[in-house]
């Protein structure tokens, strides 16, 4: 989530304007679920380091926009501001290259159950779209 209107992107970004900061990290949730890669992996092709070009097939499942009368809508946005709150105090060492930084977080967020509530949560909401 970026607010800084400021901010510089160093490569690339694909961005969505959003309603709230709710609406924003439901969407940061739903990107991050361990269970929206296990469906878009079927898609992808798979290079010398794993699967590729995970952006490109992401819109291929289901996923209702945001709707702020749904619980579960707002539950995934309470998780992904938990998960925030997380990340933040994880000390990544100068140096760490991205893909590492980003497992050191991954498993912080698996050790403390907020991955696995988004995923729970996450499967719900896709169930319930049918």
């Amino acid at each position: 989530i970026v607010c800084d209107s400021a901010a510089v992107i160093d490569h690339s970004l694909y961005w969505a304007p959003v309603a709230s900061m709710d609406e924003a990290r439901y969407l940061t949730a739903i990107l991050n679920a361990t269970a929206l890669n296990d469906l878009v992996r079927p898609y992808q092709a798979v290079g010398a380091f794993g699967p590729r070009h995970f952006d490109k097939y992401i819109w291929q499942i289901p996923i209702p926009t945001f709707d702020t009368s749904n619980a579960d809508h707002h539950a995934l946005a309470e998780l992904a501001e938990q998960a925030e709150t997380v990340v933040k105090k994880v000390e990544i060492p100068v140096g760490t290259g991205f893909q590492r930084a980003r497992k050191l977080l991954r498993d912080r967020l698996i050790a403390d159950g907020i991955m696995g509530g988004i995923d729970i949560v996450f499967n719900r909401i896709l169930s319930a779209v049918g």
